[in-house]
């Protein structure tokens, strides 16, 4: 028989052991909620800062209202200035007077598109 205080002692080597985490689906599809929750309370958080701007600043009127208040100021006046440019004969300044106001108007054009559409119209 073999004392217990002489029994041979085989050396065992640690093994490594990595341990790695699947995500179950439903992580998955939280995670990704989650992204959209994030997104939907910025784009939340600007329309409300947007409404006490508007609420500070005064009048609170429909974008439809206003475009149609603008235009029908606005017909009459470029009636009268295509009119004149039908009848008058016009000088050089008053030529280039006219070219930037053109201009103006296209840069106008330009701002209401961008805002319309902050990352361009195909985006």
């Amino acid at each position: 028989m073999v004392h217990p205080d002489k029994q041979k002692h085989i050396e065992i080597k640690p093994k490594v052991i990595k341990v790695q985490e699947i995500p179950s689906a439903e992580f998955s599809t939280m995670k990704k909620r989650y992204q959209e929750n994030i997104q939907r309370v910025e784009e939340l958080e600007e329309k409300c800062k947007m409404l006490e701007d508007a609420l500070k600043y005064g009048e609170v009127t429909s974008l439809s209202r206003m475009i149609l208040e603008y235009q029908s100021m606005s017909v009459g006046y470029l009636e009268h200035i295509s009119k004149e440019m039908h009848i008058y004969r016009y000088s050089y300044e008053e030529r280039q007077r006219g070219l930037e106001f053109i201009e103006y108007l296209r840069q106008v054009a330009s701002e209401l598109e961008r805002l319309l559409w902050p990352g361009g119209a195909n985006a």
